[in-house]
């Protein structure tokens, strides 16, 4: 991440975090993630709508210049949630690569996101940078997955991602258990939970397992 805030400051962007993609409903931000735009993907994710979403579904660049003056673009999640005051001006791009057995194809696997903390589009030469700087991180990102050893678990992609991912997946997998649910099932289960109670998803998978504890 320390590239990444680098190359972020280059770009003229205030804050900076970077998602991986195990699929549409799995993913994961690298440690070192800016800890509002971390909170910004949780709403994201659990409400299904918001720049994350956009982009993983355009598999396109995302840009808005004033986050608190677009909530025609994403009402559900402004509806649902107080988003950041301090996220104004966002760009997300994607990070692209071929997987094992992709058969050639390049896939979105990832997100490089640049927030500033005032309104406005990121100037021409920072959007330059920033794509230049998304490319570099695809490819560190790719030759990491490539050497690592499934053995000794050197150079693991798993060193890259906070710990605290782990949280959603470990609580629907209570809920797969005890309510006998597959994995989909459960997954979709704890977001209506998190609808339900106003709390993010993180924030529900964090208190069903204190409560299972």
């Amino acid at each position: 991440m320390e590239l990444a805030r680098q190359l972020a400051t280059e770009a003229g962007a205030d804050r900076v975090s970077l998602a991986l993609f195990a699929g549409p409903h799995d993913r994961a931000v690298v440690h070192g993630s800016d800890p509002v735009l971390v909170a910004l993907d949780d709403m994201d994710e659990t409400v299904g709508q918001g720049p994350t979403h956009e982009l993983l579904a355009t598999a396109a660049p995302v840009t808005v210049e004033d986050l608190h003056a677009d909530d025609d673009r994403w009402p559900l999640l402004s509806a649902t949630f107080a988003v950041p005051p301090e996220l104004r001006g966002l760009l997300l791009l994607p990070l692209r690569g071929t997987g094992p057995g992709a058969g050639g194809r390049v896939d979105v696997f990832g997100a490089l996101v640049l927030a500033r903390d005032r309104c406005g589009p990121f100037p021409l030469s920072g959007t330059t940078t920033a794509l230049g700087a998304a490319t570099l991180l695809a490819t560190m990102v790719m030759v990491r997955a490539l050497h690592e050893d499934p053995d000794t678990g050197d150079d693991s992609l798993d060193d890259l991602i906070d710990p605290r991912v782990d949280v959603v997946t470990r609580a629907v997998g209570v809920l797969g258990s005890s309510h006998d649910l597959p994995h989909g099932e459960a997954r979709r289960h704890l977001q209506a939970l998190a609808f339900t109670t106003g709390r993010t998803l993180h924030q529900t998978a964090a208190r069903l397992l204190r409560d299972e504890a």
